[in-house]
């Protein structure tokens, strides 16, 4: 899992970063394949099912929320290190690829370190894998 699912944007920031940050990892072109709206992201939130408090709390913020970068916000500040991983993939389904981007894209202009890349590379996979999911498939 040493590949990093990045449109032309994040993938410029990802060149920026230094030699030794960018080493070890490959960067594959995503296809955007769906188009998201706060309606459908609304209506993923209400059925979304996680057992955390921590997460139902982040949930019911982001149903309320105004825009993409309110929700992203209130995911940057809750620590999610102890919550279930099928509580956060849950979650993450709901918010769908446009907030996952934010946190990319977030997590891009401050990474510093092996680790900050591993956790980019986790969550670009998991949009990668919405989008897939989301498509039409082909018939």
């Amino acid at each position: 899992m040493n590949t990093l699912y990045l449109f032309p944007a994040e993938q410029t920031v990802f060149d920026s970063l230094s030699a030794d940050l960018k080493d070890g990892w490959s960067v594959e072109a995503e296809e955007k394949t769906y188009e998201d709206s706060a309606q459908k992201r609304a209506i993923r939130l209400s059925m979304a099912r996680v057992h955390d408090p921590v997460l139902m709390h982040l949930r019911d913020k982001a149903y309320k929320a105004g825009t993409v970068e309110e929700v992203a916000g209130y995911i940057n500040e809750t620590d999610l290190k102890r919550v279930d991983e099928d509580d956060i993939a849950e979650l993450f389904f709901a918010l769908g690829p446009d907030i996952i981007g934010r946190l990319i894209a977030y997590m891009l202009q401050t990474a510093k370190t092996d680790t900050d890349i591993e956790g980019i590379v986790s969550l670009s996979l998991i949009r990668h894998e919405i989008y897939q999911s989301f498509a039409p498939s082909a018939r």
